[in-house]
């Protein structure tokens, strides 16, 4: 992450003796104060303009080797390009310029991690929370190394952080919501989504996750309208589109299961069952038998089929 803090530049003007000089000749021109240069660099590193900005912000740093913030452009430009050694290197001048300095520390572990080296990233990164606790790339990268090796009540903790410095964040709430989930808690999970989408209704990320979850605890209704609801906010997804067909063909294979045993099934018998479910928007038997073929072979998804039961539907 690139600080706003710009360290004070002090030009000295040098008075030089006009002794053997011309009349009117030129005194030395004082250095150009590089802070305009440096601040549209990280103007085109925050849109994105990542080669841009790291051409410019090497031609600083090679003009101004003492600039603390250009040194930090060109490292988090060089970690976003996967250049992690370079990365590492500009990390670890500007630590020398401002050993202190939070977002030094943040961009060594972002290097360190891509170099394949997490314990020592983690470090680094400890090091950013210890100079600056509310550093919240520090804090989303640490919880990231702790997701990776499966700590997650670590995770958790620094999401929790995270998510009380960024309470609008949507990807935050998703991230503890998944937190959840991978620590085999459901209904925190789901109590998560629930926080979550109250506060972002219009995330189609976390109603893609919401349908996920629910399909996972084979609350299949609650799948497909999260799924359904997806689909509305961005009709290209198409993890959403696979959440939904696979909760409406185990909804509807399991009451066929129930009603008419094992498959085959007529074409009578899933006619009937597909006009209970037409608001569902899937209707046609080709179209179901089409599922069928994509899900019916499919060993997790008999078992489900099974597990789920739909008799007293």
């Amino acid at each position: 992450m690139l600080s706003r803090r710009l360290l004070t530049i002090s030009l000295a003007l040098i008075a030089i003796a006009s002794c053997g000089r011309e009349p009117g000749t030129a005194a030395s021109t004082p250095a150009a104060d590089p802070s305009p240069a440096i601040d549209a660099a990280r103007a085109r590193l925050e849109a994105g303009e990542i080669v841009a900005a790291s051409q410019a912000a090497w031609t600083l740093v090679q003009a101004h080797p003492d600039r603390l913030d250009a040194r930090l452009i060109l490292a988090s430009a060089n970690v976003l390009q996967g250049k992690y050694a370079e990365a590492l290197a500009q990390a670890d001048a500007a630590l020398r310029l401002d050993p202190d300095s939070a977002d030094a520390h943040t961009n060594r572990g972002a290097a360190l991690h891509g170099l394949g080296r997490p314990d020592a990233a983690l470090k680094a990164t400890e090091s950013a929370l210890e100079a600056q606790d509310d550093h919240q790339g520090a804090l989303r990268n640490a919880a990231r190394i702790h997701r990776e090796a499966k700590r997650w009540l670590p995770e958790r903790a620094l999401l929790e952080q995270l998510g009380r410095l960024r309470s609008a964040d949507a990807e935050v709430r998703l991230l503890l919501a998944r937190n959840r989930v991978n620590d085999g808690d459901m209904p925190g999970a789901k109590h998560a989504i629930e926080a979550s989408i109250e506060r972002a209704p219009d995330n189609p990320a976390l109603h893609n996750f919401a349908a996920t979850v629910a399909y996972d605890m084979d609350r299949l209704e609650a799948a497909m309208d999260h799924a359904n609801i997806a689909l509305r906010l961005d009709p290209e997804r198409r993890d959403a589109r696979l959440v939904f067909e696979a909760a409406f063909y185990v909804r509807v294979a399991s009451v066929l299961r129930c009603t008419e045993g094992p498959p085959p099934w007529s074409d009578d018998a899933v006619a009937a069952v597909l006009k209970r479910y037409a608001q569902q928007g899937i209707e046609g038997v080709e179209r179901f038998r089409a599922m069928h073929a994509r899900q019916g072979e499919q060993q997790d998804v008999v078992a489900r089929v099974r597990r789920v039961g739909a008799c007293d539907d």
